[in-house]
């Protein structure tokens, strides 16, 4: 025992020493140069390889180049700063790739264990070590796509959020607005992620301050968000739908007096609150009726199926029912009349039993999504065992698949 009262305080002299040196830069470049080392060993395993829906950004960051998009359901559904993160690493050469996700891997570790420093030294070595050897966060990382790009976003995201909770601030907020802005130009999902604008109302502070806080938050991130929208609308125009949402702009105009001084506030205030008013009473109030949205929920709940039914397993046809006899007709009105299907003579079979990924975004771009929607639920209603067989077929697929 003697020899161990001894030790004892050596070992916590070293360990408060540890602790103190884990918050410092270089313990951070010590973390980010161990990080690349694991990633080079992973790779030795498992090489990067194309990830989900590679082809689909690697299609936006083409069209991203000219004035007419060629298929304009990517553009609608694909972050752009995605698909410069998938396209950008590629022009420079497969090795680029590599060394792209091995710095998103790196880097995203060290954001994490930066986070977790908050709760703590043992907290943030225990957070990066588990990181390190955990397969899946490697897995993650060797697929070029949204999803790995998202992962490294998100953990720059958390970090200065972290910041702004603990020293908050209106530049603090606004920064973290803005970054949320670059997370949906990732991937468009991440605007669910605007309800994180709530989060100063419930740090303590004087609720003047709480206000200004939430105002900077919300008003950088739709800032963010609809100058894409609405520069594609100028880039574009209707070939895409991707126009600036009203409501949010509206909110967001209601919100920034919050961000001026005292004097002004009431003054704009009043004045953006009698543009907001005069703009809804001319165009009506955005966003839809309890009615609609429980329709839209509707169609939605088909349409995840519609990609499947039309180029997986080719069931939607004309002979299924009326829907699809209604959207056989729109083919025939909007589509097959116009170039290329006109100089190729294809006909409504042709068209629903291609498969063709340009086909589907053709379709998609000229149906009423009710229509799509109904048509969907009827070719599943009319060919069940192939619908079942072929999702059974895309599991059993996914199982066996060596990087999953």
């Amino acid at each position: 025992m003697a020899p161990l009262k001894a030790v004892r305080p050596r070992l916590t002299a070293r360990w408060r020493s540890f602790e103190g040196w884990v918050g410092t830069r270089s313990s951070a470049a010590a973390l980010f140069v161990l990080a690349l080392a694991v990633y080079a060993l992973q790779s030795l395993v498992l090489p990067a390889y194309p990830g989900r829906d590679m082809d689909r950004y690697l299609q936006t960051f083409v069209q991203l180049g000219y004035h007419v998009p060629v298929y304009p359901a990517v553009l609608n559904t694909r972050g752009p700063l995605a698909a410069l993160g998938v396209g950008v690493p590629l022009e420079i050469g497969a090795w680029g790739a590599e060394v792209w996700l091995a710095l998103l891997y790196a880097l995203s570790i060290v954001a994490w264990g930066r986070v977790a420093l908050t709760f703590g030294a043992r907290a943030a070595v225990l957070a990066s070590g588990l990181l390190l050897v955990s397969p899946s966060y490697g897995i993650l990382f060797h697929q070029l796509a949204s999803d790995s790009l998202f992962a490294a976003a998100f953990a720059g995201w958390a970090v200065l959020l972290t910041r702004a909770i603990l020293r908050p601030s209106v530049k603090a907020f606004l920064v973290v607005g803005l970054s949320l802005g670059v997370l949906v130009l990732v991937r468009p999902a991440n605007q669910v992620l605007i309800v994180m604008a709530l989060l100063p109302l419930f740090l303590r502070a004087p609720w003047r301050e709480r206000l200004a806080w939430l105002a900077a938050f919300f008003v950088a991130a739709v800032g963010v968000t609809q100058a894409w929208k609405a520069l594609a609308q100028l880039r574009y125009g209707n070939a895409v739908a991707l126009q600036p949402s009203s409501g949010l702009i509206a909110v967001a105009l209601l919100l920034a007096p919050l961000l001026l001084p005292a004097p002004w506030r009431r003054r704009v205030a009043l004045l953006l609150a009698l543009v907001v008013i005069s703009v809804v009473a001319v165009k009506g109030w955005p966003g839809q009726s309890p009615a609609q949205y429980a329709q839209s929920v509707k169609q939605n709940e088909s349409n995840q199926f519609l990609y499947r039914a039309f180029e997986l397993d080719r069931i939607i046809s004309p002979g299924n029912g009326p829907a699809s006899q209604r959207l056989a007709q729109t083919v025939r009105r909007d589509l097959l009349k116009r170039e290329p299907y006109r100089s190729y003579g294809v006909d409504v079979q042709t068209f629903f039993s291609s498969g063709s990924d340009r086909v589907f975004g053709d379709l998609t771009g000229v149906a009423n999504p009710a229509d799509l929607a109904a048509a969907t639920r009827e070719a599943i209603r009319r060919h069940p065992k192939k619908f079942a067989r072929g999702i059974a077929s895309t599991l059993w697929q996914e199982l066996w698949d060596r990087p999953v």
